[in-house]
């Protein structure tokens, strides 16, 4: 019984690491812990074994549940994963490049809002003198009198 227990766990977590997809596990864990699984007909089975063996039995097939379940969620957690990867990968979009054909030019940001300021917009800049702005040359700056 335990050789049939082992045997079973070493195929299960060889199933498990091909796995290749999240429905893939889940036939898997339906096969080996389902209703009718493989490992619930052995459980069931502990019944005919002797007292000593049954109880040595119980606790290997319940640790060895414990191991499956969680490596069936370890992989499902690495499926996950990979499939949310080839989905960013597949769906990257470069936010930093410009729609095609709205700027014709490359242009320095300055220079681009210079187009639409005046032609003397660099004195009408507000200056520092003695730690104080002036910001009474920028008419639309200046307060209401």
């Amino acid at each position: 019984m335990k050789q049939q227990l082992e045997n079973l766990y070493k195929q299960t977590i060889a199933t498990i690491e091909k796995a290749a997809s999240i429905d893939e596990l889940e036939q898997i864990r339906v096969k080996v812990l389902g209703r009718k699984g493989e490992l619930t007909q052995i459980l069931r089975s502990l019944g005919t074994l002797p007292q000593e063996e049954r109880i040595e039995t119980g606790k290997l097939s319940n640790e060895l549940k414990d191991s499956i379940e969680e490596a069936l969620e370890k992989r499902k957690i690495q499926l996950t994963q990979q499939h949310i990867n080839k989905l960013i990968m597949e769906d990257w979009l470069d936010v930093t490049l410009t729609k095609p054909g709205l700027l014709q030019e490359s242009h320095m940001p300055i220079k681009m809002v210079s187009k639409y300021l005046p032609a003397n917009w660099k004195e009408t800049l507000p200056s520092v003198r003695g730690g104080q702005t002036d910001l009474v040359t920028i008419p639309s700056l200046r307060p209401e009198q």
